[in-house]
């Protein structure tokens, strides 16, 4: 089973595509991309927050920075993501700081 170890998934094939599309400034990508990921990243935040709407606002931030910041790429999106509320979101202090 180690051959199938450094395989990549349909989902990450489609990742890729939708991040080289995302950095060429498709809207349609992006769009695509909020409405596959928005939900998954509010309920891993609520683990923390645990108040649906300030985790709405910080998954809304995190996709402004996304989008604005889509010219510089990321390997991941669901770690870039996760990685995102990590660096913007201390869960011992409970506090959220703004991406921007």
């Amino acid at each position: 089973m180690e051959i199938f170890k450094n395989m990549v998934t349909e989902n990450e094939l489609n990742d890729i595509l939708l991040l080289n599309l995302l950095k060429a400034d498709d809207e349609k990508a992006f769009k695509y991309i909020f409405d596959r990921y928005f939900s998954p990243l509010c309920r891993f935040m609520y683990l923390y927050v645990k108040n649906q709407q300030e985790v709405e606002e910080m998954a809304l931030d995190i996709f402004t920075y996304v989008w604005e910041n889509r010219a510089g790429g990321v390997l991941k999106l669901k770690c870039s993501l996760r990685k995102v509320v990590d660096c913007n979101y201390d869960i011992k202090k409970g506090s959220y700081q703004a991406l921007y």
